[in-house]
């Protein structure tokens, strides 16, 4: 397996950094959707799909598009650049046979972000997770490759790995426009909300359980993790609806928030769309024990499960 320090340029956030400049610049100009995409002979869905960063783009299809917006100079090597970087391959393109491309597009943010905050109702995070506890989840998925499904697995572990290097020394920094291929990863910062319902279900027997539970009580001294558990006394709170993802990156990228779901996965990317989340995670970490008191519950329940 290629290590997890083999990375560079990020394909998925450079392709969504270059989509919000050519639609600012499509704009800015008074151009159409349909008229940017006649310039390119397509459909002007493809117009969209590429300013939401969702596909690639050619660099000489940058160049047409930008000659049709008025632009000239430095700017259209510097978004020429960008576009070639959107059309690499992340280091995740080597599971691209076990995950969907809207997953793949989340594992690409996932890896330039630099803050995650979470809500799981169901069953504990992928990036909390034991290996016995995610082979165990995927038994109740339909039967599927036992390849795929054990290279699913080593993905999610090898996601885990940016949790800790805050607690190994690493410094946050910011994400650099040149940073060379092969650069190191970034450490990422974590604050989980856990429903109880998440933490009592059983899943893969009493065993994998005390050791899931030990692992969270693990992780909940790592220097940039934050958990908290949300108690079934709590009553209703606004967060019941569903599970979902904010991803914070450095510098001037704004928020995205991703919904996972069984009919497909949603991004909301606009400001928008965003506040709503940010008030209900903020609600529900007002809600949650604290992570002192979450820590002393995670002990207790592991005492529950060892003596069940």
């Amino acid at each position: 397996m290629t290590s997890s320090k083999s990375r560079g340029a990020n394909p998925t956030v450079r392709r969504r950094s270059l989509g919000a400049r050519l639609r600012d610049l499509r704009e800015k100009a008074g151009v159409t959707a349909d008229e940017a995409a006649s310039a390119l002979d397509v459909h002007s869905s493809t117009i969209y799909r590429i300013e939401r960063g969702k596909v690639g783009i050619k660099p000489r299809d940058v160049k047409t598009l930008l000659d049709r917006y008025g632009i000239a100079g430095d700017q259209i090597s510097e978004l020429e650049g960008l576009a070639r970087e959107g059309r690499q391959r992340g280091w995740w393109a080597r599971y691209s046979e076990t995950i969907s491309p809207p997953y793949q597009t989340y594992v690409g943010l996932e890896t330039e972000a630099t803050y995650l905050h979470i809500y799981d109702a169901i069953i504990i995070n992928g990036l909390l997770q034991t290996r016995r506890y995610a082979e165990a989840t995927f038994k109740f998925a339909p039967a599927g490759d036992p390849k795929l499904i054990a290279q699913r697995i080593e993905l999610r572990m090898e996601r885990q790995e940016r949790l800790k290097l805050i607690s190994g020394g690493a410094e946050m920094r910011p994400p650099s426009d040149d940073e060379p291929t092969g650069g190191e990863p970034r450490p990422l910062q974590l604050w989980a909300v856990i429903d109880e319902a998440a933490l009592r279900r059983m899943i893969g027997g009493k065993d994998i359980m005390e050791e899931q539970l030990a692992h969270l009580i693990e992780i909940a001294g790592y220097s940039g993790v934050t958990l908290q558990v949300l108690p079934f006394d709590g009553g209703a709170y606004p967060g019941m609806l569903g599970t979902f993802t904010i991803l914070r990156f450095a510098g001037a990228d704004p928020d995205v928030v991703y919904v996972e779901g069984k009919t497909g996965d949603v991004y909301e990317e606009s400001e928008e769309q965003v506040r709503p989340y940010w008030q209900i995670f903020d609600s529900l970490r007002a809600a949650a024990l604290s992570p002192v008191d979450t820590l002393e519950f995670l002990r207790e329940l592991l005492r529950e499960v060892k003596n069940s």
